[in-house]
């Protein structure tokens, strides 16, 4: 495909994934799904289509040393740095400039924004570049753009998908047992089902439960109805600001 590109979006904060995921770590470079991170496997499946070269990753700096060891065939000038998370809005806008014409109808502040960025892009202008990137509002693309646009094409296609949103996804993506129980790491069970267990670096072990999501770190444990794993992201937040606050008490 001779001009066919991929941007891969792998910023975030690491919330609904927590313990195992989190600010610095976050849901790109784990491999909650197999041996693999979810960044490698992506950047594996568009190697399929494209050339290393013609791949690029949206991220944030702090995320960059990480995303080169998971990613060393890449070349540095493919890993396009995000100022401050924006959500996928700004951050598909900052990595593709053929949107534009899109954004300045549907986006216009966004499309204003972005165009003065791409003012200051090779003219070794980051602060000013962060300054604009801050003021651009927090919207993904699929209601700032992807929903009002009229040429957009889509393909009906035969293959199983799941965007591994929550830990009750990985019941989804992961091969139950008989009982329904999805498990990785070292786990004991005894009269249990329909779980989703992962242990990372420890021993779990679960007696007589059901319907229950279970996360173990050396660190952090994570208990949690299994139908209620969007909220996983309220205890991250909590922990984040009671974290900010310690630090403002300094």
């Amino acid at each position: 495909m001779k001009h066919a590109y991929v941007v891969i979006m792998a910023g975030g904060k690491g919330e609904r994934f927590w313990p195992l995921s989190t600010g610095n770590i976050p849901k790109p470079f784990l491999n909650i799904t197999g041996d693999k991170t979810l960044i490698q496997s992506t950047v594996e499946r568009a190697m399929r289509i494209v050339s290393a070269e013609k791949i690029y990753v949206v991220l944030g700096k702090k995320h960059l040393a990480i995303a080169r060891r998971q990613l060393p065939f890449l070349p540095l000038s493919n890993f396009i740095i995000e100022p401050e998370g924006k959500d996928t809005a700004p951050c598909i806008g900052l990595a593709a400039i053929t949107l534009l014409e899109s954004m300045e109808h549907h986006m216009p502040e966004l499309y204003k924004g972005l165009l003065e960025i791409k003012g200051c892009l090779g003219a070794n202008k980051k602060t000013a570049v962060s300054r604009i990137f801050a003021g651009l509002t927090k919207i993904s693309i699929d209601y700032g753009l992807m929903q009002k646009a009229r040429n957009v094409a889509m393909v009906p296609a035969r293959f199983a998908w799941d965007d591994i949103g929550t830990w009750a996804s990985l019941a989804r993506a992961s091969i139950a047992d008989g009982h329904g129980n999805a498990q990785k790491g070292s786990v004991v069970s005894i009269d249990t089902k329909g779980y989703v267990i992962h242990g990372k670096g420890v021993t779990i072990g679960a007696i007589g439960v059901s319907g229950l999501v279970i996360v173990a770190t050396k660190d952090s444990v994570l208990v949690c109805d299994i139908d209620r794993t969007q909220e996983v992201r309220e205890i991250a937040k909590q922990l984040s600001a009671r974290t900010e606050k310690a630090r403002s008490r300094k």
